[in-house]
Parts: structure tokens; C-alpha cells; sequence
């Protein structure tokens, strides 16, 4: 017992590590670190009430009573909140989600609503005058709506697998199987106290992975960067891998720099950046290689699917534009490159990096043209 109380102290001390690191430097942006943040606080306020609970265990005193009946009604209130925000956190950018969100809000308000008449009625646990502690008959509630988020969570993390490269993926696979694990453990052998703690290493882990992909991601536009690119393309040569290759230009970027600052300009690549990755969401890695050039790689999926998309960026910028008072204008061009032709992969990104700058030209041809008019 008291060595499981030491294990989530370590634990503890580790994500309380993580957390402070998190502050001091930020992770690929700050609502990550933040969502990282209120994580790892929470899970340290379930070890913390879990430890004490366990230090409760066995000892008769009548004054403890209401002291581990909080304690208990806290644990079983906050693990489903601690699931659900987890839940939230990988669905916060997907506004086809917005409906869902709110269903999903109801076992978790069911939860509470047990969790409260728990401490009259020992539906959910029992805690009796002699601070004995036992199981209600509705125990596993709380346990199955952990367990419904959580799938709902690994769905998701599949979902956007394609966000992630092979080695990412792969990682992350394991940092969501380690408290899945622990579960069927703790089932296994009842007297095994090892949720939290596996959730907190699952943590720790996590950190350590948001670290990882830092060194292939783009802060400024929320993208993967450079050496993400060379690495794809190293990975369609070794994999034999035919792919659709786009390049983009942002036009008029040192104009909005000079007239409306740099802030603007920035903001300008951020919005150009989400738009390509939009306009590609499920077919391509969208990567900056450039101050103000863009790829897209969107491996085995043909040009016409890549025009498609293309098509839809237009659209987009469209309806941006509408709104701006410096106009969004992304210049492109691309090409394909068969694993079965003469060229590499790197001459047709060439290919495609040309075929956007005759695009860049007609962009500000056409524009002079109207000016003349």
C-alpha cells in the first residue's frame, strides 16, 4: 500500500517537472501547453485524492468519516471530467463536432448527478460510520463512462492519424494503449491500485512526444517544417511511393509587412497555412519550406483528387477575402511523381515549384491588367 502511495508521489512530482517545463517552453503553441497543463494538474488532483484514500483504508475513526465521504465523491466526480476533457481537447479544432460536444456532455452530467446522491444513497461507494469503505451497487457507472470517452478518444486519435507521421504515430499508438493496459491490470487483480498511475506516465510520455514533434513543426503557421518535408520525401523514395506535389507561394507578404506590419504578415502566413491545410485535410502533409512557400505531399492519391482540392482553396480564399481588408492571394503549381517514371521526386518538385511561379506572374499580370482598366 505505502508503496503505491510512494509511486504516485514520484508521479506527481514528475508531471508537477512537466508542467513547469511546459510553462518555460511552449509546446508547437499555447492552448496546447495549456490543455497539457489543466491535464496534468487534474491528474495530480486524482492521485492525490486517490493516495489519501488509500491512507483512509482500514482506520476506524469517526471523525475521518466526512473527510474520505469528499474525498471519495471528488474521485469519482473528476476521473469521467478528466476523460471528457481529453476527449474535448482532440476534437477543439473540428467544428463538424460542435453538435456532438454538447451530447456528449450528458453521461458526463449523469455522472455528477450519481456522484452527489452517492453521498445519501451509497449508490456509487459507501463510506459508513466507522469509515468503512465499500462498493455501491452502481459502482462501474463512473468506470463505463471512462471507458465510452476514452474509445470515443482513440477513434478520434485514428481518425487523424494522418496528421502524424509513421514514427509519430506509432509512438503516440503506444502513449494511448498504456492506460488501456493498466485497466485490464487493475481488473485482473482487484487489490491493484494503477490507473492514475499509468495515466500520469501516459502523461509524462505525452510531454515528451509534444517535445518530439517540435523539431518538425513550423510554430509560426501550425505546420510541419522543413525538415519534415526532406524527411516525406526521403519516405516516398524508400517506400517507393507515387505523390502529388503542390507548391505555394503567398503573394504581397513584404507588402503587408511594409504597410500593415509585421503582425499582420504573420498573420497572413498563419491564415494561408490553415487554408492549404484545409483545402488538403485527409489527402496531403501541408509543410512550409520557405519564408512564404508552402508544399503539399499527398502520397498515392492522383492529380485530379489534388486539382480537386485545389479548387476548394480557391473557394476558400474567396470567401476569406471577403472579410480582409489585405487580401489572402496564394500562388500554385504542381505536378506528379510516378515511381515508375525517369524523374525523382526531387525534379518534380522542381517541376511544380516553376509551374507556381509562371502562376505567381499571371496572378499579378491579371492584376495589372484590371489596374490599366
Amino acid at each position: 500500500m505505502l508503496r503505491s502511495v510512494f509511486s504516485e508521489f514520484y508521479l506527481m512530482f514528475g508531471l508537477l517537472f512537466t508542467i513547469s517545463m511546459g510553462r518555460r517552453y511552449v509546446f508547437e503553441n499555447a492552448n496546447k501547453s495549456r490543455r497539457y497543463t489543466i491535464l496534468a494538474i487534474m491528474s495530480i488532483i486524482l492521485m492525490g485524492l486517490e493516495m489519501t484514500s488509500i491512507l483512509m483504508l482500514g482506520r476506524v475513526d469517526t471523525d475521518l468519516v466526512i473527510y474520505n465521504r469528499i474525498i471519495n465523491f471528488l474521485g469519482f466526480l473528476l476521473s469521467p471530467v478528466f476523460i471528457f476533457l481529453l476527449l474535448m481537447f482532440s476534437l477543439h479544432s473540428n467544428e463538424k463536432y460542435t453538435f456532438h460536444k454538447k451530447l456528449l456532455t450528458i453521461p458526463l452530467l449523469f455522472n455528477t448527478l450519481l456522484s452527489i446522491l452517492s453521498l445519501k444513497t451509497g449508490w456509487v461507494f459507501l463510506v459508513d460510520a466507522n469509515n468503512h469503505y465499500s462498493r455501491g451497487p452502481l459502482f462501474s457507472a463512473p468506470f463505463f463512462i471512462c471507458a465510452f470517452y476514452y474509445l470515443l478518444f482513440i477513434i478520434i486519435s485514428v481518425k487523424n492519424r494522418d496528421n502524424y507521421d509513421r514514427g509519430d504515430l506509432g509512438a503516440l499508438l503506444i502513449i494511448i494503449t498504456v492506460p488501456v493496459l493498466s485497466i485490464v491490470l487493475q481488473i485482473a487483480f482487484l487489490d491493484s491500485i494503477v490507473i492514475w498511475n499509468s495515466a500520469a506516465i501516459s502523461l509524462i510520455l505525452y510531454y515528451v512526444f509534444l517535445r518530439e514533434l517540435q523539431f518538425t513543426h513550423d510554430i509560426q503557421t501550425d505546420v510541419k517544417n522543413r525538415a519534415a518535408f526532406e524527411k516525406e520525401m526521403l519516405q516516398c523514395i524508400k517506400h517507393k511511393k507515387s505523390a502529388s506535389i503542390i507548391s505555394f507561394d503567398v503573394n504581397n507578404l513584404k507588402q503587408t509587412n511594409d504597410i500593415f506590419g509585421h503582425k499582420a504578415g504573420d498573420e497572413l502566413l498563419f491564415e494561408a497555412a490553415q487554408e492549404i491545410k484545409k483545402s488538403f485535410d485527409n489527402i496531403g502533409f501541408t509543410f512550409r519550406v520557405g519564408g512564404d512557400e508552402f508544399c503539399v505531399i499527398c502520397e498515392e492519391i492522383p492529380i485530379m483528387i489534388a486539382e480537386h482540392a485545389l479548387s476548394n482553396l480557391d473557394k476558400l480564399l474567396i470567401t476569406v477575402n471577403k472579410t480582409r481588408y489585405n487580401k489572402l492571394e496564394i500562388a500554385y503549381g504542381y505536378a506528379y511523381y510516378d515511381t515508375n517514371g525517369e524523374e525523382s521526386i526531387y525534379a518534380v518538385y522542381s517541376t511544380a515549384d516553376k509551374l507556381m511561379y509562371i502562376h505567381k506572374a499571371k496572378i499579378k499580370g491579371a492584376k495589372s491588367t484590371i489596374t490599366e482598366e
